[in-house]
């Protein structure tokens, strides 16, 4: 941003009635005279326009860390009318919130930005951009059953996840095949890691 700024100064010389004829008369009204034309131009010059440029600022940030398969999103706020964002992956935008949709491992990085306001003042920014990756799931495989048959366990990796079913039929790590009831059911183990990212695996389990 630029201001202008206005600078006056009065200035005042005093002229003497009576003229002086003598040697030191006259440089005594030459020097005056001179003092005066500075003085003039010592006022056009301060009441001239005086242009400051305002320091200008702007700061990146994002939402990370994020998981993979996340919306990652890049915020800019300062003084910026434009904006250039560059980033791992060939990432390049000029909006001033820019997204990636959905987010992969290989976002991972630092992300520049570049804001210029409406003055030309230009005011650069990074951010540090963490993308973890999310766990790996397994889950079974499993044989068909009969519906007599006794509950069987169910088998998912890495421990501590969670069962759900698209029926009846699973009791905290088993599947009861006398609960569900002929057909195909649908298992699903999903795990939730420290970074709090999550995977699911669905398997099938046939009872007879």
């Amino acid at each position: 941003m630029k201001t202008n700024m206005i600078v006056s100064r009065q200035v005042s010389v005093i002229w003497t009635n009576t003229p002086d004829t003598s040697l030191s008369g006259v440089i005594k009204q030459m020097t005056a005279r001179l003092i005066y034309a500075i003085s003039l131009l010592l006022v056009i010059s301060l009441t001239s326009p005086i242009t400051l440029d305002a320091q200008c600022s702007v700061a990146a940030a994002s939402n990370s860390p994020i998981c993979v398969q996340d919306v990652l999103m890049l915020t800019a706020t300062g003084s910026g009318s434009s904006w250039m964002w560059s980033g791992p992956n060939g990432f390049m935008s000029s909006d001033q919130n820019p997204i990636v949709d959905p987010a992969v491992f290989a976002n991972n990085g630092t992300y520049n930005l570049t804001a210029t306001d409406m003055s030309g003042c230009t005011a650069t920014s990074s951010v540090d951009v963490i993308i973890n990756r999310n766990p790996q799931v397994t889950n079974g495989p499993y044989m068909p059953v009969c519906e007599n048959n006794p509950p069987i366990n169910l088998i998912g990796t890495p421990l501590g996840g969670i069962w759900t079913g698209s029926g009846s039929g699973i009791v905290g790590n088993t599947f009861d095949p006398s609960i569900s009831g002929p057909g195909i059911h649908n298992v699903t183990y999903s795990f939730t890691d420290g970074n709090n990212c999550t995977s699911a695996v669905q398997e099938q389990i046939v009872v007879n």
